[in-house]
């Protein structure tokens, strides 16, 4: 895919499909994440579920995270309403 080429490149921003859940943790502190939208940023539009869902069962490797108040009372993935 061009776009995967692309990121791997230059390391500037990386691309999510519409429609597709993402989450990112980054290990230095300072670190700057780019992201693009496909359209104007609509925050009623968003849609999210807890980080650390049990039910994913992502091992994010990381003991003591940052996590914004929205991401920490996020409902888990099993209470998800997906739009699409």
């Amino acid at each position: 895919m061009v776009i995967h080429h692309i990121i791997r490149q230059n390391k500037w921003m990386y691309w999510i499909p519409p429609g597709f859940a993402h989450g990112f943790a980054t290990l230095e502190d300072e670190t700057i994440f780019f992201y693009k939208c496909t359209n104007v940023f609509n925050k009623d539009s968003e849609r999210y579920f807890i980080w650390n869902d049990p039910d994913i069962n992502i091992d994010w490797g990381i003991k003591d995270p940052v996590v914004s108040d929205r991401d920490r009372n996020a409902p888990g993935f099993r209470d998800f309403v997906s739009p699409f």
